[in-house]
């Protein structure tokens, strides 16, 4: 009698849990389905009126809720102490070489965008020039002007040290209507050193993104970020003083 009360007990326990299962994925599959229906919608419509739109991946949306000028605290970015001087112009020359060419426009797509909100949901936008045309472009035909993505300050002329004025430029929002990223060379003459601050929207990069930026400014190819991460960095701060640096 009690191995037979013990397995009626289990198969009501089964017969419990399963109904509630059933409950639960009713509840909830949906909802979800119709939430996914709608954006599936939405995103189709704005990328037909605005074929500049890019919809965000799952990954962005889980730290980006809200455009840059209500959530503001989003902004990724790397800074780099370089001892010696760095040339501006060269610098500035061999960024966009690398990354703001049309021949390599589709794999760096994310340094021609802005945020904006359409129907309650972001999209990435194609920036294409300072004008306001925000046609799609193709490889060949983008004109957007990235003079104001790079920034030059001298630290004798700035109020604070080095950290306050890096800090201070970090924090600052990206200007409306742009992409969303900046280039900072600060150069401090009395200690011949130079820091570099690259600072970008998450929803347009993140820390892979950064060394891969880095490895390109200097010919580096890092390991993997959760192995030897300091040595990486080390060697790519040292190639990066070696190639794109003039010595005062």
């Amino acid at each position: 009698m009690h191995s037979l009360r013990n397995f009626l007990r289990k198969i009501g326990d089964g017969v419990i849990n399963t109904f509630l299962w059933i409950v639960i994925l009713l509840v909830y599959t949906i909802p979800l389905s119709i939430g996914f229906i709608i954006k599936l919608s939405i995103n189709y419509i704005a990328v037909k009126l605005h074929p500049e739109f890019i919809p965000l991946t799952p990954n962005d949306v889980l730290v980006v809720r809200e455009a840059p000028d209500i959530q503001k605290i989003t902004t990724g970015g790397i800074i780099l102490r370089i001892q010696g001087q760095i040339d501006f112009t060269k610098f500035q020359g061999l960024f966009q070489e690398l990354f703001l060419t049309s021949e390599n426009y589709e794999r760096y797509k994310n340094l021609y965008c802005d945020l904006v909100k359409f129907c309650g949901y972001l999209f990435k936008r194609v920036v294409v020039s300072s004008n306001g045309n925000n046609n799609v472009p193709s490889s060949r035909n983008n004109k957007m002007d990235f003079t104001q993505h790079f920034v030059h300050k001298d630290l004798s002329q700035e109020i604070g040290g080095y950290k306050e004025v890096m800090g201070n430029w970090f924090q600052a929002e990206f200007k409306e209507g742009y992409p969303l990223w900046q280039i900072l060379l600060l150069k401090d003459e009395e200690n011949h050193q130079t820091f570099v601050g690259i600072k970008a929207h998450h929803v347009l990069m993140d820390g892979y993104s950064f060394v891969h930026m880095l490895d390109k400014l200097t010919g580096n190819a890092s390991p993997c970020l959760v192995k030897d991460d300091e040595e990486s960095s080390g060697n790519s701060r040292e190639k990066l003083w070696k190639e794109v640096c003039s010595r005062s």
